[in-house]
């Protein structure tokens, strides 16, 4: 008997970003169903997509897999997650589309190419705790 294929082709992805987060304490959350996120991004048809906080990667993966001829800027201010999110792009073959800039969301958006943005996201669902005070989705987060 064969084994049953998993309806997510990032499902690993978001396994690791679930490890990782319970090993860490860190504010890396996967979305609860990243098939809808491709959905959309197809449905729109966009062509670029802007992700506020990408954790390893897991939603930025759906939507470069919806949108296939997206381009996708996603700015995540904890480098492991970067470094974590740009090897799973790489390993999905997405590398080329997918650009992850490592900074805080208000530092970092200033920088970025001008240009309509199809589809935007913001990645966070929780308040975060950094050096025991709770900042708001905007604050920096770090593992």
């Amino acid at each position: 008997m064969r084994a049953k294929k998993s309806p997510d082709p990032f499902g690993e992805v978001r396994a690791q970003t679930l490890r990782h987060r319970a090993q860490h304490g860190c504010g890396a959350y996967p979305f609860e169903d990243g098939a809808i996120l491709g959905v959309i991004a197809a449905a729109v048809a966009a062509k670029r997509v802007l992700e506020l906080g990408c954790a390893l990667g897991y939603t930025a993966l759906w939507f470069a897999h919806g949108a296939k001829g997206a381009s996708i800027d996603t700015i995540e201010f904890d480098p492991a997650h970067v470094r974590l999110a740009r090897e799973n792009f790489a390993a999905f073959g997405v590398a080329n589309r997918v650009s992850v800039h490592q900074g805080d969301f208000a530092e970092v958006l200033p920088r970025l190419a001008p240009g309509t943005i199809s589809l935007s996201s913001m990645g966070s669902r929780r308040r975060r705790t950094i050096c025991g005070r709770s900042k708001n989705s905007f604050g920096r987060a770090a593992c």
